[in-house]
């Protein structure tokens, strides 16, 4: 982070708070480009955890929904096709994608749920 930046990012947390933040639990510094925020912590582990939830749930909204829409909607013609026969290997495969996909998103909201916890009431953030 930039000395300028990291000027600004002092000045604006203590117009907020009223308090320098090296003399309080927020010491650590840092700047989340993706959302423009400068993040206040009280370590780069804690920013990090921050960091890393906030990227996966951006993640999971922006491209999480295409792919399973298109398995259900080619499952459905996969079944249509073959007379809701399920044994077919066209319709495995989609299953599995399907099945796969939601195991991901329950892996990745676990990561999430486990972030947070560790970033909850340790970081704080302002728009610059």
């Amino acid at each position: 982070m930039e000395t300028k930046q990291k000027e600004e990012a002092i000045v604006l947390f203590e117009r907020k708070y009223g308090t320098k933040p090296q003399n309080t639990d927020f010491s650590v510094i840092d700047i989340y480009k993706k959302q423009r925020v400068y993040l206040y912590g009280a370590s780069q582990e804690v920013i990090n955890a921050y960091k890393t939830s906030q990227n996966i749930i951006r993640w999971l909204m922006c491209y999480y929904l295409w792919p399973i829409i298109a398995d259900v909607v080619l499952l459905f013609i996969c079944l249509l096709k073959y007379n809701i026969n399920i044994d077919m290997l066209p319709c495995r495969i989609l299953i599995g994608f399907g099945v796969a996909w939601v195991v991901l998103f329950f892996v990745l909201w676990c990561i999430v749920i486990r972030d947070d916890k560790k970033s909850k009431d340790t970081v704080v953030w302002i728009n610059y």
